[in-house]
């Protein structure tokens, strides 16, 4: 299992897997339902974000800047 998957499992662990092939009621219903919902949602999920170390190679410095540089892209917008 990818490691995204493992870090959301615990945000994913009662979700309900739609196996209608059709999922055009599925979009319709939830279009509207998390409309207003997406700085939530996002603030849900990325406190499950961990650093991917396993992908990336370099000094100590280089790591530790890039891990920086992520989590500044990753906060919140206000």
């Amino acid at each position: 299992m990818p490691d995204g998957r493992k870090n959301l499992a615990p945000w994913l662990k009662d979700a309900e897997i739609n196996r209608d092939r059709n999922l055009r009621l599925q979009y319709l219903a939830g279009f509207r339902s998390n409309w207003y919902r997406s700085e939530g949602i996002f603030n849900e999920m990325v406190v499950y974000r961990k650093f991917p170390s396993e992908l990336f190679a370099g000094s100590d410095t280089s790591l530790a800047i890039l891990k920086l540089k992520i989590a500044i892209a990753s906060l919140p917008a206000k």
